[in-house]
């Protein structure tokens, strides 16, 4: 399991994610997680999972627009480092 640390701006300030790649034969999971990683209070769940098409589930409950929206600003942040 590939493991990188991405950081993003929201609003100018920076946070901080944890992200294993999870590749197995015909997909790939990104476990994203933002436990532990001292960026105080910022609306997104302590983890979450992107599918290989940008499509995020969370274990309990549903996303807000918000927490929507910083996952896709998460999701992009993983393809530029990855350059993928």
């Amino acid at each position: 399991m590939e493991y990188v640390i991405v950081t993003i701006f929201i609003s100018n300030i920076p946070f901080r994610f944890n992200v294993y790649i999870d590749e197995k034969e015909e997909s790939t999971t990104y476990h994203v997680s933002a436990k532990d990683m001292g960026n105080g209070q910022i609306d997104v769940p302590e983890t979450m999972k992107i599918n290989v098409d940008g499509v995020v589930t969370v274990e309990m409950g549903t996303l807000t627009a918000k927490q929507a929206q910083t996952a896709h600003l998460v999701w992009e942040e993983i393809l530029k480092k990855l350059n993928r």
